[in-house]
């Protein structure tokens, strides 16, 4: 395999993953297939879409790893 690459997307992505720590699973995996044009709906309740500070802060690293534009 490819070990430099692997670690690449690896460092890349490890900003990416660690901002779905600020909301539930699965919640912070729709909300970021949401904003990249995947329609996987809303969250069943009793949990809901994440808002404000944290669905910013999702964007902004989906940006930052080159997912969102």
């Amino acid at each position: 395999g490819d070990l430099k690459g692997s670690l690449e997307a690896q460092f890349r992505l490890n900003p990416l993953r660690l901002s779905m720590d600020r909301a539930s699973f699965p919640v912070a995996t729709k909300d970021m297939a949401n904003m990249m044009g995947l329609d996987v709906g809303e969250p069943y309740r009793p949990t809901v879409s994440s808002s404000g500070e944290v669905l910013d802060f999702m964007k902004k690293r989906l940006k930052e790893a080159g997912l969102l534009e």
